[in-house]
């Protein structure tokens, strides 16, 4: 009897190719995993890798989730347009307009931010200050008829109890002209 359990036994792991390796699958973008932002530069540098790859879980870790305190504050051209949007601007909306974003963009495009500088005016032990031109092909129509949008970034970033850094203030200005503000795609995704 035992003979024949053995032999069935075998048959059926035979069968299912217990032991066969199978194919891997290919790895998920949005896993890559960035370094912890033990300083303001690699926030900065995690802020703009989590953009480029259109990484949301990278771009949350940018923002203290349970931070009450951060503050948005929109280019000129979208606080007339948009200027409700932004009165209660909080981390949360900052993910959700990401998240929006990334979903809307096709498949396979690349976004480019390309920061002017990325030298960080160190205020203390605790806080550092960008103040850079930016233009960012994003991709996305969803501001004008073009994916580019352009202007100045004033990124406030501190360091929190947790060792960690990240993104305070964000202060957006509209200084290229013929281009609107990241602020504007922010409204127009925030809905």
């Amino acid at each position: 009897m035992r003979c024949i359990q053995f032999i069935a036994l075998s048959l059926i792991i035979a069968g299912c190719d217990a032991f066969s390796t199978r194919t891997p699958e290919t790895p998920d973008e949005n896993s890559q995993v960035l370094e912890p932002a033990t300083t303001a530069e690699v926030l900065l540098s995690n802020f703009i890798e989590s953009i480029q790859t259109q990484n949301t879980n990278a771009y949350s870790q940018c923002f203290e989730p349970s931070s009450a305190s951060y503050r948005f504050t929109p280019a000129s051209d979208a606080e007339s347009v948009l200027g409700t949007v932004f009165q209660t601007w909080t981390v949360q909306q900052e993910l959700a307009w990401f998240d929006r974003w990334v979903n809307e963009s096709e498949l396979g495009f690349s976004p480019v931010l390309s920061i002017a500088t990325d030298e960080l005016t160190i205020g203390g032990t605790q806080s550092a200050v960008l103040e850079s031109e930016y233009q960012f092909v994003t991709g996305s129509t969803s501001v004008s008829n073009t994916d580019t949008v352009a202007g100045t970034m004033y990124l406030t970033l501190s360091s929190s109890t947790d060792g960690l850094w990240y993104i305070t203030e964000w202060r957006d200005e509209n200084t290229v002209i013929e281009r609107s503000s990241w602020s504007m795609l922010k409204g127009a995704l925030s809905n």
